[in-house]
């Protein structure tokens, strides 16, 4: 027997054996051969699961990272950016200080309408425009008798919606927020953000809400406006009466609806002949109802300021510059005074959200 055979003879036992391997040997032992191969089959199958399930175990076992704790002392913010940026996963950062004011973090700036700026608001405006009582008719339609009244509401409402803003903002600012752990820069970006989002939707809301009270309230208790531009008193000397009668504004009737307007113009007396009309301008029941649906298109152009001007005061000429146009502006020329209101007058916010001030006042005592 030369070596190669006895070679093939020792390869032959184990693959004997392991082929008439039988760990589930039927009690009594059966001799059906069937039986035999069944019990053989589950064998091999038993072994192949083994096989795998060693070999999977031995595979996740070289591949699986080992967690290892480690604890850092009261890291700077430069120490904390960069374990984030490596374990961003298993970091955990416990604050010192738990509640930090919005103030510690969080600065608000907001820029108004350039009208709310511009000298349309301006005592000197409304009083130049004010007119001579002593030769100025009845007129309710005309700017002439309710421009005043027009201007100094423009000038309250920018005035109101500055006072709002700034309380409500102090307000917010005393707000805190709350965490145990630092906050990921990301996700505290995005709950500030939300959160100031919240505030000025609802700053709005409530000023709109308080607005349309005072507006409703006026209409619903029948109150006479100061220059009778709703109701005309009416004095029936006969009777020693004084009948209250409702105006009427392109058809509309004051007594059923205080947003009745019509197109304010400039008149010539006695014979009433329109001789200019102000452009997006409205009068009707109310000064403030009538501003809320005009615009400031007249105001952006210089030809029709220079016009009103004239009209108004013949021997008094002011200087007056029109809105700059070109201004980058989210409202539009023809934007109604109501549709600036909704915005709070408020042109653009500007928020800068410092997230490194805000880990500064949490003072993690360590990082794990």
């Amino acid at each position: 027997m030369n070596t190669v055979e006895r070679f093939c003879q020792l390869c032959r036992k184990p693959v004997k054996f392991l082929r008439n391997l039988n760990l589930f040997p039927s009690i009594p032992r059966s001799t059906n051969h069937a039986d035999l191969q069944n019990e053989r089959i589950s064998t091999r199958l038993l072994i192949l699961l083994l096989f795998l399930s060693t070999a999977t175990i031995i595979m996740y076992t070289s591949l699986i990272k080992a967690n290892k704790i480690v604890d850092i002392g009261a890291p700077t913010f430069e120490v904390y950016s960069q374990l984030y940026i490596t374990y961003s996963q298993t970091l955990t950062c416990p604050c010192t200080t738990i509640s930090v004011d919005y103030k510690r973090f969080l600065n608000a700036e907001y820029t108004f309408h350039q009208v709310c700026s511009s000298i349309f608001v301006t005592d000197d405006w409304i009083n130049h425009i004010a007119p001579s009582f002593e030769n100025q008719p009845y007129d309710p339609p005309s700017f002439v008798w309710t421009g005043t009244n027009i201007f100094h509401s423009l000038s309250a409402l920018c005035e109101l919606s500055n006072k709002t803003v700034s309380e409500s903002l102090t307000r917010f600012y005393s707000n805190q927020y709350i965490s145990a752990t630092i906050t990921p820069s990301y996700l505290f970006q995005s709950q500030i953000q939300s959160m100031l989002d919240q505030f000025v939707s609802s700053t709005a809301n409530n000023f709109l809400l308080s607005l349309q009270i005072v507006l409703d309230t006026n209409h619903a208790n029948a109150l006479l406006s100061a220059k009778q531009t709703n109701f005309l008193l009416v004095l029936a000397r006969e009777y020693a009466l004084i009948d209250i009668v409702p105006l009427s504004y392109d058809g509309c009737e004051c007594g059923y609806s205080a947003q009745c307007i019509q197109t304010a113009g400039i008149y010539s007396y006695p014979n009433l002949t329109t001789v200019f009309s102000v452009t997006g301008q409205y009068v009707g029941c109310f000064p403030l109802e009538s501003l809320l649906q005009s615009t400031l298109e007249c105001f952006y152009r210089q030809a029709c300021i220079d016009k009103l001007n004239f009209y108004i005061r013949h021997n008094s000429f002011m200087n007056v510059t029109a809105l700059d146009s070109t201004l980058a502006s989210r409202f539009f020329e023809n934007s109604t005074i109501h549709e600036l209101i909704n915005k709070l007058m408020i042109e653009e916010w500007n928020q800068s959200i410092m997230y490194e001030s805000y880990y500064n006042a949490c003072k993690p005592i360590s990082c794990t």
